[in-house]
């Protein structure tokens, strides 16, 4: 019986060992949600697949669906991620991004504008965000948007506008400065609210 090979894109959120040698990754993709994917042989040495089926990664990815996970055929990291990788703040900010979703994705539900959000924000920083001041903003945007996206943020109107942009802009995260105090106390209040 032949399996039909579905090619997407994700980020690796986790990433557990099984058996001798495979892993199960847990990967949030354009299009399937939140999936668990069986990385046979993984960890061996000789394996194509261990470069990039890396912890955090971006890559596009294909799969095939098991029975009761999908299996990964094939990966290759996303071009994004050897800029990012190149400027260490960059790089913290990307990580800490995924480990909020980490932390706070669990539903499996597709979710196409929160996948797009991220990967176009991505580009974004590692494109153009190469002040300090503007990757601070850029960081409180992105997770505002986030938890927008999840449920977890009520609605403040003063940021309306730096939650529903349509494209990322050096304005928009700019304007964020003024915005900042007001949107990190948000953020705190909801992470609370989130872990009580």
């Amino acid at each position: 019986m032949a399996h039909e090979l579905h090619h997407t894109e994700g980020f690796i959120l986790a990433s557990y060992d099984l058996k001798e040698a495979d892993s199960l990754l847990r990967i949030l993709t354009g299009d399937f949600g939140l999936v668990l994917v069986q990385a046979r042989g993984l960890r061996k040495l000789p394996s194509k697949l261990r470069y990039h089926a890396t912890l955090f990664n971006q890559a596009d990815i294909s799969l095939v669906r098991g029975r009761e996970v999908w299996r990964l055929v094939a990966v290759n990291e996303a071009a994004v991620m050897a800029r990012l990788r190149r400027d260490p703040a960059k790089w913290r900010i990307y990580l800490d991004i995924l480990a909020l979703l980490r932390r706070f994705f669990h539903g499996e539900e597709e979710n196409q504008i929160l996948f797009n959000d991220l990967k176009s924000g991505f580009l974004w920083l590692a494109n153009e965000a190469d002040q300090v001041e503007l990757q601070k903003n850029f960081e409180c945007v992105l997770v505002l948007r986030i938890l927008k996206q999840l449920g977890y943020l009520a609605d403040v109107a003063d940021l309306r506008p730096f939650i529903d942009f349509i494209d990322w802009s050096g304005d928009i995260v700019g304007q964020m400065a003024d915005y900042r105090p007001t949107a990190l106390s948000l953020i705190n209040r909801s992470f609370q609210a989130a872990t009580v």
